[in-house]
């Protein structure tokens, strides 16, 4: 900071400041202080000529602002120092004095942040809950003037109406600036008439008092002003009422909302000292707010918004303007707000009024770069910092800045800098940084297809004629039955159905997607894949919308409906997944096991434990979107086999635990958590999901069931949950374990999460859908067939209790070590697998079942559970592992099988479920040509043979 200049500013306020020294002499304490910081006294009344002029016009509030400006922003001191208000009697003597807490509020503020001693986001909370404070003890006071003469509104309970006060725009996100307007939209919650003895409407009633709230806070006296009121933001602006019911806001913005009413709706907040019903009336505005799907059909109006923005920018008024001005801090905040818009209704955590954490989750979700992210933040800080400091001069709600040469010294003083030269230069980085962005964000697409010979022929389909040979050119095989499908879609289709917006997305859309499916390996099968994914979503405009808008979603849906009919089938029957498509580097990385937990986090937040379908839903939308990444990579063949079921196995395990949780919480809440007794400890009786089949081996596929069993340890005495509705605890786990699987099973419109089969439990069907470890403990030693033993070699706890879980591998491995008559193991293992080829074998002359056929993978299966059966009690180590590859390279390392054989499994292993996977992905059966694995098929039985 240049000395020189802080001098230079400093002189023409000598005289003030003799007067301030004569007030500061008569009181040791104020002298102290300011003897201990003189520099930065002289600096805050060089800064500030507003703080200047009322300590010159108070001088007796010096004292006690200096003994103060150390102590931080006391919330419940203020509100005790507004109370005192209520008790005037007088309305010209309440407003002096609101207007006094204002002042010295607002002079305290100045000193704390020019001095240093209040960071940014200190003094915008601190200024706005001033204000919510002042705005409710205004409201209260007249609330009681009014009642005297006209009685209360009452609400349906008999309790006293509030008028709901609606911060908007930067009171609502509690970021308000030094000397700005408060933005507030006003509402009661139903019409009636009050008690009397003047009766009036509620409506008149409101009216009234909103008038009388605005004009006492509103007009400047010679004690100055509160805030400056803006109502304009309300239904119909200027023009509309000044408050309004609940019922009839509803209304208006259901039937007339308009998008720009929308964005201002982000920052909305209930303000005063009651705020249900406040709350209560934004919550069901929250549809009109945030669509329940992904809203891309906002981008256009967004844009048309961003060009009257531009349009605004480029006047040479608002060059110099910090909020309005390019790369101004209305950008910045614009483009938090648009991704809110499009993303909020899914993403609750998107939902947040602050500009910095909306930008920070942003970058979070790959919507924007980390460093734009950063930079934006950094940016909004700088302006920010910038617009209070050029507010606090004067107390003027100043955007623009100063022209005069003392002026902009004070400014650049205040921001740190030496002179008004640096401050500019850094100002114009930061604002080229927020447009460069902005513009990105806004970036144009030149629409699919835009100005192409296709986009011609498409516009020409009728009824009557369609020119297929145009078809042909373009490389289809079969342009007479494609140009008969694009036909039919146009004049008897979706298309017909459609407004005429979504007959101009279907315009903008269909040639480029005509063009770019000519280009596939297969077109026309391509081609049909992506008109009837654009059949199915076409009723809802947004995702035509989201498909025009972005060239990069546009490019991944045709190249994973090529490669895919599992691909295109979840797609149209979940559109919402075209989401996943916008970001390639996003789409082709699945993400790891502690990545995938960290990305269901914002999945969960605000779960309403009562909204089961809600529930269902969100883990449904989740799970397609993590398989559709792992099936992208697949595809593109950027993931090998092996991890692809580690993915898939990973995506199940984390909807496991989701569900459990959540139906774990929910009988909890009711009925509190089982307990038991033992050994005179009263011990919380644990939980355990168990894995079997591909789940337990970790080589699930894309659709495969799960094959879950449930087990508890609870025993002893007194099994009953410790809650007010106490019941058994086998109760307890029955309903859990039927809840879980609802869950998990239930048909929602997103699908099912996984089918569930608990057939593998003691006794099957038969059997208690949950049983003790005592039970089964005692089930598998005593009484299970050998096939079920084969089934526990791939089981493995999936989620519960850690000791249960350790109980049951305790089981597991006793029950697999056991000693077996090798003769009748080899019986029972050779008569279950000849009774699973007859009845499930779909093998041909010519077709090959490449599970179930000869030398297939269920053969691989039932060596490896032979040898474990046989082995485990000699080789402790066959059992540490539940997956059929690494336990046959246990059994190549123990002897049991050559290190050649060994490896022979394994290559035939992974090509026959390689094979499966791309399988299931294109729509194909299991069967394949009979030679393809010919050599495969012999030596998996000859090692067949030989083990047995």
């Amino acid at each position: 900071m240049g000395k020189d200049t802080s001098l230079n500013l400093y002189a023409p306020m000598q005289e003030q400041l003799d007067r301030i020294i004569a007030v500061i002499e008569r009181d040791d304490a104020a002298r102290a202080v300011l003897n201990q910081d003189a520099d930065g006294w002289r600096r805050l009344l060089a800064i500030s000529p507003f703080v200047s002029t009322y300590i010159q016009q108070r001088p007796e509030r010096l004292a006690a602002l200096l003994h103060n400006r150390n102590t931080a922003f006391d919330l419940s001191a203020f509100r005790q120092s507004a109370e005192a208000l209520i008790s005037i009697e007088d309305a010209a003597e309440f407003d002096r004095e609101l207007r006094r807490l204002r002042n010295e509020q607002m002079v305290l503020i100045t000193t704390r942040d020019v001095l240093g001693l209040a960071t940014l986001e200190h003094t915008l909370a601190h200024l706005s809950s001033m204000a919510d404070m002042l705005v409710d003890i205004c409201l209260r006071w007249q609330y009681e003037k009014l009642v005297v003469r006209h009685g209360y509104p009452l609400t349906e309970s008999g309790d006293h109406m509030p008028l709901v006060v609606l911060g908007m725009g930067k009171l609502g996100g509690r970021e308000l600036n030094f000397s700005s307007d408060i933005d507030l939209i006003l509402a009661y919650e139903h019409d009636g008439n009050t008690t009397g003895p003047a009766t009036l409407t509620h409506h008149e009633f409101f009216t009234r008092l909103v008038q009388r709230l605005y004009q006492s806070l509103n007009k400047t006296t010679e004690h100055g002003f509160v805030f400056r009121v803006d109502l304009r933001l309300r239904p119909y602006g200027n023009s509309g009422p000044m408050v309004m019911s609940f019922s009839a806001m509803e209304e208006y913005y259901q039937t007339q909302g308009r998008e720009w009413e929308r964005y201002a709706l982000i920052k909305a907040r209930a303000i005063g000292k009651d705020v249900t019903a406040g709350k209560e009336l934004l919550e069901t505005l929250q549809p009109f707010v945030y669509r329940r799907y992904l809203d891309f059909g906002v981008i256009q109006s967004l844009r048309d918004l961003k060009a009257m923005i531009d349009r605004e920018t480029v006047r040479k008024d608002r060059q110099d303007n910090l909020k309005l001005g390019p790369g101004g801090i209305r950008e910045i905040e614009f483009i938090g707000q648009v991704f809110q818009l499009m993303r909020g209704g899914q993403d609750r955590a998107l939902r947040s009024r602050s500009t910095p954490l909306i930008l920070s989750r942003l970058a979070e979700r790959g919507l924007l770069e980390q460093a734009e992210s950063d930079q934006l933040i950094a940016a909004w800080r700088f302006l920010r910092l910038t617009e209070n400091h050029l507010q606090q001069m004067y107390d003027r709600q100043d955007h623009a800045l100063p022209k005069n040469e003392v002026d902009q010294h004070r400014l650049a003083l205040s921001m740190g800098f030496s002179g008004w030269s640096d401050f500019l230069a850094e100002l114009a980085q930061h604002r080229q940084l927020v447009q460069h962005v902005f513009d990105g964000v806004f970036a144009e697409s030149a629409g699919p297809g835009e100005g192409s010979s296709t986009r011609g022929f498409w516009l020409s389909i009728n009824d009557e004629s369609l020119e297929q040979d145009y078809l042909e050119s373009l490389e289809y095989r079969d342009g007479t039955a494609l140009a008969e499908r694009l036909q039919a879609l146009k004049t008897k289709g979706v298309y017909q159905r459609l407004s005429s917006r979504g007959k101009e997305l279907m315009d903008s859309l269909m040639p480029g997607i005509i063009d770019r499916a000519s280009g596939l390996d297969d077109p026309d099968e391509a081609i049909t894949r992506l008109v009837n994914v654009i059949s199915a979503i076409a009723p809802r405009e947004v995702y035509l919308a989201l498909l025009v808008e972005s060239e990069s979603a546009r490019e991944q849906l045709a190249k994973l409906c090529s490669a895919s009919s599992w691909v295109t089938e979840v797609i149209t029957k979940n559109p919402a997944l075209l989401d996943e498509l916008i970001d390639p580097r996003h789409l082709y990385v699945a993400p790891s096991r502690e990545q995938l937990n960290i990305e269901l986090t914002p999945v969960l937040v605000d779960m309403d434990e009562h909204d089961v379908e809600m529930q269902m839903e969100r883990l449904r939308r989740f799970k397609q979107a993590q398989q559709l990444r792992v099936a992208a990579a697949d595809i593109m063949q950027t993931m090998p086999l092996m991890r692809v079921s580690d993915h898939l196995t990973w995506i199940a395990e984390a909807m496991v635990n989701v569900a459990l949780e959540l139906a774990w919480d929910y009988l909890a809440a009711r009925h509190g958590h089982p307990m038991y007794e033992l050994d005179g400890a009263r011990k919380r009786a644990e939980f355990g999901v168990f894995g079997f089949g591909k789940l337990g081996g970790i080589e699930l596929g894309y659709g495969s069931d799960l094959d879950l069993v449930f087990v508890h340890n609870s025993q002893g005495n007194a099994q009953v949950t410790d809650g007010d509705k106490s019941i058994d605890n086998t109760t307890f786990f029955t309903r859990l374990a039927q809840r879980l699987v609802h869950l998990l099973s239930t048909l929602t419109p997103s699908g099912v999460l996984y089918e569930v089969d608990t057939r593998l439990r003691p006794n099957g069907k038969s059997g208690l859908l949950v049983s003790s470890l005592n039970a089964f403990e005692i089930y598998e030693l005593e009484e299970a067939w050998t096939w079920e033993h084969q089934a526990l070699v791939r089981a493995r706890p999936i989620s519960g209790g850690l000791e249960v879980c350790a109980g049951f591998q305790e089981i597991r491995n006793r029950v697999l070590s056991q000693p077996r008559d090798p003769q009748q193991l080899v019986k029972d293992v050779l008569e279950m697998r000849q009774r699973m080829r007859d009845e499930l074998d779909k093998s041909t002359a010519d077709q090959f079942d490449l599970k179930q056929g000869v030398g297939g993978i269920v053969d691989i299966e039932f060596m490896v559970q032979y040898a474990v059966l046989s082995g485990a009690n000699k080789y402790p180590e066959l059992l540490e592992f539940t997956d059929n590859i690494r336990i046959t390279e246990t059994m190549s390392r123990i002897g049991m099988i050559t290190g050649e054989q060994a490896q022979t499994l394994i290559d035939a292993y992974k090509a026959y479920r390689l094979d499966l996977h791309h399988r299931v992905l294109q729509g194909l059966e299991r069967c394949t040509p009979e030679a393809q694995y010919s050599k495969e098929r012999a030596e998996v039985g000859r090692i067949w043979q030989q083990l047995f």
